[in-house]
């Protein structure tokens, strides 16, 4: 039995790897375009590029490692089969079940580890990512430069008459509306505010700030009314992007698909994807044990036109009926490669 084990998974990991490899390549490829992008709206230099890279990784390894599994694992079987190695397997008195078994372990381990990658991992880094990015934005945005008018900081508009290294001297802010600052006053800003401070320092926390002394803040409340606030030091941050998780982590992010569809939406494929190895056992064999006498290897067509039917069956179920899309596609799919295998070669091993 663990022979036969042994040699399911080492014709299996000869398939996978370059496939694997191939697939997170031309991902990575394809994400590391989509990041140089970035670079257009935010202060990013090689090793940021490379740490925003690495928070990518979990989403490219939870959408190539499904494919590239299933994949690999039907082709390690067809090759076997057509190279009469699996026919010798079967006549030395293997029993089918023996040579399922390891599929199932395989897939359960796969599953189970794209999984966590995808209700925790990713999400998880995507947030850091985002949070990452807005720091490089606002980075960029403190970049002040004096006597320049129209700079701008989140949705502030800026002007300094003068500066000394990362110090300026009588520094007006300006926003109207809604301002994404955070301010440790904690006042009121849904109007049109107006701040003059007799200076400002520029302070590279977290997202970085705009700490500013000795002034005044000036708030439209209608034409009639305006509010004044002294202050002798006043910090103005912008806040977190939604994708971060300053409240609640991950369980609270999750928890927002009772409410949000594209957060249910979301859940639902993240589940769909990470049981695809799971839900699609029975297609292995199907697809991959033939009679190599009486048959010819199409197996390679046949696991790339069951994969695309899946992601597509997923994306057009979700898209109608959101994460009730788990209750209808899971079961059906399951089902369906159990047909499939009934109806193929291997039963007659």
């Amino acid at each position: 039995m663990k022979r036969v084990e042994s040699y399911i998974f080492k014709n299996f990991l000869v398939s996978f790897w370059p496939l694997f490899l191939t697939l997170f390549a031309i991902s990575s490829l394809i994400m590391a375009i989509r990041l140089a992008d970035l670079t257009k709206i935010a202060n990013v230099d090689f090793i940021d590029f490379i740490s925003l890279y690495m928070f990518a990784t979990p989403q490219l390894i939870f959408y190539t490692l499904p494919i590239s599994f299933f994949i690999a694992f039907g082709l390690s079987f067809s090759k076997a089969s057509f190279d009469r190695e699996l026919v010798a397997v079967f006549a030395l008195g293997t029993s089918k079940e023996a040579v399922l078994k390891p599929i199932f372990k395989a897939a359960l381990f796969c599953s189970s580890v794209l999984l966590f990658v995808g209700y925790f991992l990713h999400p998880y880094s995507t947030g850091v990512a985002k949070n990452f990015i807005e720091y490089k934005k606002t980075s960029k945005e403190l970049n002040i430069r004096p006597t320049e008018v129209g700079q701008k900081f989140g949705n502030w508009l800026v002007f300094a008459s003068g500066a000394t290294d990362k110090k300026f001297d009588d520094i007006v802010l300006f926003s109207t509306g809604e301002s994404p600052m955070d301010t440790e006053k904690k006042q009121d800003m849904n109007g049109s505010t107006i701040i003059l401070a007799d200076s400002a320092v520029i302070s590279n926390e977290r997202f970085g700030s705009l700490n500013l002394m000795g002034g005044k803040s000036y708030r439209i409340e209608d034409a009639n009314r305006v509010k004044t606030l002294s202050f002798d030091e006043m910090r103005l941050k912008p806040k977190p992007s939604n994708g971060g998780f300053e409240e609640g982590g991950v369980a609270a992010y999750w928890a927002q698909a009772m409410n949000d569809k594209k957060r249910a939406k979301d859940f639902a494929d993240v589940f769909l994807t990470a049981m695809f190895p799971l839900l699609s056992i029975f297609f292995i064999p199907a697809i991959g044990i033939k009679n190599p006498r009486y048959q010819k290897n199409r197996a390679a067509f046949l696991l790339i036109a069951i994969t695309a039917m899946f992601y597509v069956s997923l994306l057009a179920i979700n898209q109608a009926i959101t994460y009730y899309g788990i209750a209808l596609l899971a079961p059906l799919w399951f089902f369906a490669g159990y047909f499939f295998y009934k109806k193929s070669e291997a039963v007659r091993f």
